[in-house]
């Protein structure tokens, strides 16, 4: 009822302005209400219909519980326990043990003794099964920008391992470097990458049912300078790691910490080989959008790629000498879950020279082609989930665009492979101790003629060398040739049988070429296999 002391004009403006108000305060708390959705829209980590198993132990919530296990002791599995006074959670066989203190880890109990305020238990490695009953998970971040933690999601700063000068990461990975890889071949330049991650896993009675890992979005640009300088011949593959970033993040899932850690290597590899005195300098420029991956629903892995890659030459190109060149500047992305490795992507971009030069009267001619592209691999292991898939890769060939040709004639042996198949017996008794036995089958093609009309001959040497994680190289050769039970060819398909000795690495990185009977080397190709 409105006062009958105040004027009517007074009343209406009264009633208007409250009414406006409360219409005002209303419209901001629902766009409030909107602006908080769309932020939990974008958050990295989404969960839906999650249910943890009962056998689940979140270290985390016991803080006067300290692991004094001796890294001995922690390689055989046994993790002990010391109380300081608090509550002890309830330890028992099956039990799953969850946290982000001392690294990370998941671990699940195979037996349990107690002496007074100690507790030994043995232990295996845990799966994210053993955690995860029911439920799906998804995640989207970058690797560099994201910097915001929550009550279920932190990370850590990035951690710089090994790295050369040149590396910052205030917007994306921007890596500048001058890097000599021997006397006679220097490469230069600078790299700017920062992958966009993409996670998503189902899980369904204790058991993975599908998951999804990849980069999406995300750009790589390029610019090498490859320098060639040698006064005599120059030959040989030259590898360099140029330096390792890290970042951990932690996300909780229903109260338990699921630890996520991200490795970027960077890996610098020219393989260089000139029968003289080789001069050149060669710049270009490579620019990416890179979305690749793996898939896997019900044990069984589908790879996928979608990518957009232009490159252009921004040097002239004058080479007089007999030989080739291809340059690799690689970053290599790890995910390991609880310090296990899951996921392996790599993106290859790659800088590739060709020459042959002949001496006629008017002086030297130069057949040649200088050619740039972007290849992949792809890895996937299932230790971290409990099905009876071992591991998968692919490798991806890429569009090449070649940049300058000097003769339509003149073309390199191409070299491609198709996945790694692996083979649950063992192919020998050089391979007992070995693990796991792979079949490698390569597609080689020479689409060319000398100058005289003559066709190329077959290929006849295959060149082989391994790589682990830690750095570890092997290298080795072989004829091209069958009767070998390790080896079969026919027409253009070549299959080499092999066996793995892992070591202490998690991952092989193999590569190899290969060269005719006159000399003449493909291509250099690469891919991954994981333990």
């Amino acid at each position: 009822m409105k006062n009958q002391q105040w004027p009517d004009k007074a009343w209406h403006f009264f009633a208007k302005t409250t009414r406006f108000i409360v219409l005002f305060a209303m419209a901001s708390l629902l766009m409030l209400g909107c602006k908080k959705d769309e932020e939990e829209d974008h958050f990295p980590l989404q969960t839906d219909g999650v249910e943890i198993s009962e056998k689940v132990i979140n270290l985390d919530q016991y803080p006067d519980l300290t692991l004094v296990s001796s890294q001995q002791e922690l390689a055989a599995g046994i993790y002990r326990y010391e109380l300081n006074g608090g509550e002890a959670p309830n330890f028992e066989q099956e039990s799953v043990l969850a946290t982000s203190k001392d690294g990370g880890y998941l671990r699940k109990v195979t037996s349990v003794s107690t002496f007074g305020s100690t507790f030994t238990l043995q232990t295996t490695p845990g799966k994210l099964e053993d955690v995860i009953k029911n439920g799906r998970i998804s995640l989207a971040f970058e690797f560099v920008d994201f910097s915001r933690d929550g009550d279920n999601f932190t990370s850590e700063e990035i951690t710089k391992q090994q790295m050369e000068d040149g590396v910052t990461t205030s917007d994306g990975i921007q890596y500048e470097f001058n890097t000599e890889f021997s006397s006679s071949v220097r490469a230069q330049g600078d790299l700017t990458f920062n992958p966009s991650f993409v996670f998503d896993m189902e899980f369904e009675n204790l058991s993975l049912k599908s998951a999804k890992f990849g980069v999406e979005n995300t750009t790589l640009t390029l610019r090498p300078k490859l320098i060639l300088s040698g006064q005599a011949n120059i030959g040989g593959t030259l590898d360099k790691n140029l330096g390792r970033l890290a970042k951990q993040f932690v996300f909780l899932v229903s109260g338990v910490p699921v630890v996520m850690d991200i490795e970027l290597a960077l890996n610098g590899s020219v393989r260089a080989e000139f029968d003289a005195a080789a001069q050149a300098t060669i710049s270009y420029v490579n620019k990416s959008t890179l979305n690749f991956g793996v898939k896997v629903t019900d044990g069984d892995a589908e790879f996928y790629k979608g990518f957009d890659n232009k490159s252009h030459l921004t040097s002239d190109v004058n080479v007089e000498a007999t030989g080739s060149a291809t340059l690799y500047v690689i970053p290599q992305i790890y995910v390991s879950f609880y310090k296990s490795v899951s996921t392996v992507l790599k993106a290859e971009p790659y800088l590739e020279l060709y020459t042959r030069a002949t001496a006629s009267n008017a002086g030297v001619d130069v057949c040649g082609e200088v050619n740039a592209g972007i290849d992949f691999s792809a890895a996937f292991s299932a230790s971290i989930f409990d099905y009876e898939l071992i591991n998968e890769s692919r490798h991806f060939t890429g569009p090449k665009t070649n940049l300058w040709k000097s003769d339509e004639t003149c073309q390199a042996p191409k070299l491609t492979i198709e996945a790694p198949t692996y083979t649950s017996e063992i192919p020998g008794p050089e391979c007992l101790f070995w693990y796991p036995g792979t079949d490698l089958l390569f597609y080689f093609t020479h689409p060319y003629t000398y100058d005289d009309g003559s066709q190329l001959p077959d290929p006849s040497q295959f060149y082989f060398s391994s790589r682990d994680n830690l750095g570890n190289v092997t290298n080795l050769s072989f004829p091209m040739t069958g009767g070998d039970p390790f080896r079969s060819i026919s027409s253009s398909d070549f299959t080499y049988g092999m066996c793995i000795d892992w070591g202490d690495g998690a991952t092989k990185e193999l590569s190899g070429y290969i060269e005719d009977q006159n000399g003449i080397k493909s291509n250099y190709i690469s891919w991954i296999i994981i333990k």
